[in-house]
């Protein structure tokens, strides 16, 4: 069939087409059906809901118009676009598929757009059908036989005067009105900004690219374009590495849209969040997941990033001069190095795997949950001992380390954080002149950490039910008792001062704890596996003992019930703890329990800790920094004094008091059950 065209640019019909002739196509839909009753040639006239195209800016409907456009083939350099790009290394690795279904089936490439800015195409086609391709400055001036002389760069209005002479009829010809595909711009880049044309071997030094990012979206876009330049010119692939990713959606996964009100510009949010921030939000999103951003998730992140200066903050305190000379570490000193030159080689390994997501990952997991809320809390009657200098250079250079991997995702931060604390022991000018740190392979201990992960899972488990019980951290509790395999038992029996110090507990205990479990089949999973065959596997599981069938499960990673055999995903295990609270990590699980039974020994203890935390209060409203001394006036009864005089040494360590008084005091009263205080905080000069 014949392809016809009945509109012009702006949507009015053309000559040919009788009373239409003239008319806007949004005009004539009346008319038309009128038209065709007239006529008796309608069938029926009725409304039908269905997807149609509009502006994006203005939500008028569009028009689907036919115009000429000028194509580039492919079929012969599809081949070897598709050779190409399967020697390149996709992240994630699907890239690789879209890619090669795109290359495998794409039509030509239309690189024509009936636009006014834009690259012109070298175009000049004469009335005698003679098309001339002009390929360099030095070819137009050679064949132009008049318009050169306005031309200052290669862009209409100048380029569209040039004339030239046609080779095979001799009439003067101007260029087609198109300009290019902004994809030829795109795509050209590594050859148009790298001196291709004019010192090759330079170019060569840049050439390929040994790494680009982009949207998915870029497959049959920039990637695509990039590809398709290359190949043509080197029959090679421009790039060695690509990285993709999906979507930036608001924090409730919707398009951002001005008219939706939920556009968050940058300049707004660099703003508001922080550079930082942004940065963090993107990297940790896995690659194949959309980006969900907003400032309810950038206020989660700013606290997850101030942990990074609370803690560079907690070593200044205490850090008179960093030695890299350790002495004697116990255990959880080295548990804590460790971590650090796993999480070095563990970062590494990710960012080389293209897999940024997981190595921020690994890095928040490590100063967030080791160095912060584990190590910290481990050493902090330690540092304000005789081991200050050893415990405070540790965390020195375990900081700096950590600054230094952190900084190509948060440079401003880790900046902050170089100059306030780093700078005047190190030297450099700036975090980001340092060397990269490499892990030290011999420091690692594969099995102390395996050990010290468990304990972290019982602490966990042991807060819980702090928190259920409405029983704060810094209370001291009677006894812990936990109940598990064998690596939970050498790992408790191996580590137990530090489990007791983690878990703040005066005795631990490893025994037998009951424990019953609820297994229930995922019908999510099994359905489509075993069709109408779930009644009978129902039958099977009903018959066996489900401490057994969870045992084996996590033992082996599946159970067999019958004739069936069940994996992890096929069933739902409910934990009906007798006692206490389950832990797992991977098929490792235990029972925590904790005997929360106050004794006079942990009633007075948590009056002392109760006390020390309101004078450190008084301390941080009096605006003290660690290094003043303090006076603490006690007015008390005979009961109270007692303890205080029990307990006085560690009081005045942990509080920084270099005497205390039993006299008249402010009214400022310490109360833990019965037992209470009144104080006063005076600083000595």
């Amino acid at each position: 069939l014949p392809a016809i065209a009945p509109l012009d640019e702006y949507g009015y019909y053309i000559k040919g087409f009788g009373w239409l002739t003239g008319k806007n196509v949004r005009e004539v839909k009346e008319p038309i059906i009128e038209d065709l009753e007239k006529k008796g040639m309608l069938f029926k006239r009725d409304k039908i809901t269905h997807r149609y195209p509009t502006c994006w800016r203005c939500k008028e409907e569009l028009v689907f118009r036919m115009t000429d456009a000028w194509f580039i083939k492919v079929d012969e350099i599809r081949p070897r676009l598709i050779r190409e790009a399967e020697k390149v290394r996709w992240s994630p690795e699907f890239g690789k598929k879209l890619m090669n279904d795109w290359l495998s089936n794409m039509g030509d490439w239309n690189i024509s757009r009936k636009r006014y800015w834009g690259l012109p195409l070298p175009f000049w086609e004469c009335e005698c059908g003679e098309l001339t391709v002009i390929g360099s400055m030095e070819e137009l001036k050679e064949k132009a036989v008049r318009g050169l002389e306005g031309l200052k760069d290669l862009h209409r209005p100048q380029i569209d005067e040039v004339v030239i002479k046609c080779p095979k009829c001799g009439r003067e010809v101007k260029r087609v009105p198109e300009v290019g595909d902004c994809w030829l711009d795109a795509g050209i880049v590594p050859f148009s900004t790298l001196n291709y044309l004019t010192d090759r071997e330079y170019w060569k030094e840049w050439f390929p690219a040994e790494f680009i990012s982009e949207m998915r979206e870029q497959v049959r876009l920039w990637f695509y374009s990039l590809l398709f330049m290359s190949v043509t010119l080197e029959d090679k692939a421009p790039y060695e590495n690509v990285l993709m990713f999906e979507k930036v959606y608001d924090e409730k996964g919707r398009e951002m849209h001005k008219s939706g009100k939920n556009v968050i510009w940058f300049d707004e949010a660099v703003e508001k969040m922080g550079a930082d921030v942004m940065r963090w939000m993107y990297i940790k999103t896995n690659l194949t997941q959309n980006v969900l951003f907003g400032y309810g998730p950038a206020k989660e992140i700013t606290k997850t990033l101030d942990y990074l200066v609370n803690i560079s903050s907690y070593i200044k305190l205490f850090l008179e001069e960093p030695k890299k000379e350790f002495g004697d570490l116990k255990k959880e000193d080295l548990w804590l190095v460790s971590r650090l030159e796993n999480v070095k080689k563990t970062v590494k390994k990710h960012m080389e795997d293209l897999k940024p997501y997981l190595a921020a990952r690994a890095l928040e997991d490590f100063f967030v949950n080791d160095f912060s809320r584990t190590y910290i809390k481990l050493v902090r009657k330690r540092i304000r001992g005789e081991e200050r200098e050893k415990i405070s250079s540790l965390m020195y250079y375990t900081l700096l380390d950590t600054i230094k991997l952190m900084a190509p995702f948060t440079p401003f931060i880790t900046e902050y954080i170089y100059q306030d604390l780093f700078r005047k022991y190190e030297g450099e000018e700036s975090v980001h002149l340092l060397d990269w740190p490499e892990a030290e392979e011999s420091k690692i201990n594969e099995e102390l950490e395996s050990e010290f992960e468990i304990l972290q899972k019982i602490a966990e488990a042991a807060n819980s039910i702090r928190q259920e019980e409405n029983v704060g951290l810094r209370y001291p509790v009677k006894k812990l008792v936990v109940s598990g395999p064998e690596e939970v038992k050498k790992a408790v029996e191996n580590l137990e001062d530090v489990l007791k110090r983690m878990t703040n507990v005066k005795e631990v205990e490893f025994g037998k704890l009951e424990v019953e479990y609820r297994v229930k089949l995922n019908y999510s999973k099994v359905g489509p596996k075993y069709g109408k065959r779930v009644k009978e596997i129902e039958t099977n599981l009903a018959k066996v003992d489900e401490t057994k069938v969870v045992e084996e499960l996590r033992e082996k990673g599946f159970v067999e019930v019958g004739d069936f055999k069940l994996e992890e995903e096929d069933l739902v295990v409910e934990t009906l703890s007798k006692e206490g609270k389950e832990f797992r990590i991977g098929k490792v699980t235990g029972i925590v329990k904790l005997d929360l039974e106050e004794t006079e020994e942990i009633i007075e203890e948590r009056f002392v800790r109760e006390l020390i935390r309101n004078i450190q209060q008084t301390r941080k409203e009096m605006g003290l920094v660690v290094e003043q001394r303090i006076k603490v006036k006690f007015e008390t009864g005979e009961k109270e004094k007692e303890i205080i005089e029990k307990w006085k040494n560690e009081i005045k360590e942990e509080v920084g008091a270099k005497e205390v008084a039993y006299e008249k005091a402010g009214g400022k009263v310490s109360k833990y059950k019965d037992l209470e205080v009144k104080f006063e905080v005076e600083l000595i000069e």
